[in-house]
């Protein structure tokens, strides 16, 4: 355990849960990368509650010991763009979505770091300059928020087609502000990334769009998606409709096969609404760049 005195104070920590991630990872990195003092990467290769087969229209298909080359591209991404020494990589195992943003928070970055702000990010999140300099302004315009959520606009088999989802995720947590009275006293509380702390006051930020494209992978990024979750879903989340990649994703297209019904999950199946046209011009910079143009 860390003592006060070994802490390596830092003000904004980023940190990432990495299974896989390539196809967006590194514009990620680059929306973030200047406004957090450190980017924490914690990986691994296993998959929640340790499941290495998952059965698959009858045949057994094994997980990979590493999914895609995301440890690849953070290491060339450090090589070339990391000249703060920001971005350090730390194997950290859970074995359950769970109480795993309060692991990493309050037994990892806390006793480490002990920063004032924690954004969390996913590789597959891409931010808008605009939008993440007013998200990390919130705290300082109201000094009794716990932390923030931000809605997503989602994107559907490319960077042309979104939808928003009218759900809040909390992507920042703020550790030493007066409603605590500071950060040793919040490694106690649990923290989610639906919506809020165990406890306490966050704020909705509908100005703050946070855009997001796990559904807009790579076709084999988005099978094997689909296919640890058909393993690591029964008990802890809603269970997937084992054919949706087959008969919802593949086939999908904006002009020709307009499907409906497009969340994976049973029962759910209407809960994303229509895919829109997005204006190229309204994607975060990083994307822009790599679409250069469309």
């Amino acid at each position: 355990m860390y003592t006060h005195e070994h802490l390596e104070k830092v003000k904004t920590v980023a940190f990432y849960r990495l299974l896989y991630g390539a196809d967006f990872l590194k514009e990620s990195l680059d929306s973030i990368y200047p406004y957090v003092d450190k980017i924490i990467i914690f990986h691994t290769n296993k998959v929640w509650k340790g499941i290495e087969s998952v059965t698959y229209f009858g045949k057994q298909v094994y997980i990979p010991h590493a999914i895609d080359n995301s440890l690849d591209i953070v290491k060339d991404y450090s090589d070339k763009h990391d000249p703060g020494q920001k971005i350090s990589v730390f194997t950290d195992y859970f074995d359950s979505p769970a109480n795993q943003i309060t692991h990493l928070i309050n037994t990892k970055i806390m006793v480490n770091y002990n920063p004032e702000f924690v954004l969390y990010v996913e590789p597959d999140e891409v931010w808008r300059q605009d939008n993440i300099r007013k998200l990390l302004q919130k705290p300082k315009e109201n000094r009794r928020i716990l932390g923030c959520n931000v809605s997503r606009i989602e994107f559907w088999k490319s960077h042309q087609h979104a939808f928003r989802y009218e759900s809040w995720r909390q992507r920042l947590y703020v550790m030493n502000n007066t409603a605590y009275g500071g950060a040793v006293n919040r490694r106690s509380l649990k923290f989610t990334n639906c919506g809020g702390s165990e406890q306490g006051q966050t704020i909705n930020c509908p100005d703050c769009d946070l855009h997001h494209f796990a559904y807009a992978c790579s076709a084999r990024t988005v099978w094997w998606k689909h296919i640890t979750g058909l393993g690591f879903s029964p008990g802890i989340d809603s269970i997937p409709n084992e054919s949706w990649f087959e008969d919802v994703w593949l086939p999908w297209d904006f002009e020709i096969n307009r499907i409906k019904g497009l969340c994976p999950s049973v029962g759910y199946e209407m809960n994303i609404p229509d895919v829109e046209p997005y204006p190229f011009d309204q994607l975060p910079e990083a994307l822009q760049e790599k679409y250069n143009g469309g």
